[in-house]
């Protein structure tokens, strides 16, 4: 005779997933979608290739930023490792606009299945200047 473990929680949670109630509350939560990369709201920016504006910058969503100085993009193109870019930061509110220099320290394609559908690259940057917005021509 085989004897199961005790759990302590056993029984404490008694869900009838079919209960109306529960049905509704469920409903509500369909289509919620979580963005947990980051504590930050995901902003639209602009990624350049180089430390320098140039004319034809990449589109990306920031979704993440962190107290080291990492930001983390989406775009839905790849760069290179220890490539220099700049991040353009548009004004928003009070929030003034700014620039972001620094490396890639990490591309990859997205493992989230809409993000492999749309072909997304999770794009880490390591940012070693903060400066006024579009400096062009200026390097850290």
């Amino acid at each position: 005779m085989s004897r199961k473990p005790l759990d302590p929680t056993d029984g404490m949670v008694d869900v009838k997933w079919d209960d109306p109630r529960i049905q509704a509350l469920m409903a509500q939560t369909e289509g919620l979608r979580l963005e947990n990369r980051g504590l930050r709201r995901p902003q639209r920016v602009l990624i350049h290739r180089g430390w320098s504006e140039n004319p034809r910058p990449d589109r990306a969503m920031m979704t993440a930023e962190y107290e080291d100085g990492r930001v983390v993009l989406l775009t839905n193109v790849a760069f290179e490792r220890n490539s220099p870019v700049m991040v353009e930061i548009e004004a928003v509110g009070d929030v003034p606009a700014v620039d972001l220099f620094g490396k890639v320290v990490d591309s990859r394609t997205g493992t989230r299945a809409e993000e492999q559908q749309h072909r997304v690259w999770v794009v880490t940057v390591q940012v070693v200047k903060r400066a006024g917005a579009h400096l062009s021509g200026v390097h850290p």
